[in-house]
């Protein structure tokens, strides 16, 4: 078939140097993203175990038997030493088994007031 020229040699050379420069920018390319994802990937982990700690830790841990808490009857303002002690005691327990923290009491007592104790 003949010889090939320099010149159009030389430019099948330059394109195999070109597309050769453009490979090894793609891997490493490649590389860096790889890396990039792995540290993002870590990142979302870390945060994940910290997010089951926290909902272990509220919740009591996973299959644990935490009892269901019945709600206090409402009260509606009876006038009855003896029903507002029941209610008060209700109340308590109901807060105490449900763990409701004491800032947040006062407002969901006030769910469970009635009639005349609600005015």
């Amino acid at each position: 078939m003949g010889e090939i020229p320099d010149e159009e040699d030389r430019s099948v050379q330059d394109r195999l140097e070109l597309a050769m420069v453009i490979a090894e920018k793609a891997a490493e390319q490649y590389v860096e993203l790889v890396a990039e994802m792995s540290r993002k990937l870590q990142a979302v982990d870390t945060k994940l175990a910290v997010l089951k700690q926290a909902i272990a830790a509220a919740s009591g841990g996973v299959g644990s038997s935490k009892p269901k808490v019945p709600e206090p009857k409402p009260f509606d303002g009876v006038r009855s030493s003896k029903e507002l002690e029941n209610v008060l005691w209700d109340m308590e327990q109901y807060f105490s088994m449900a763990k409701i923290r004491l800032a947040e009491q006062v407002n969901i007592a006030l769910m469970y007031l009635t009639g005349d104790a609600k005015l």
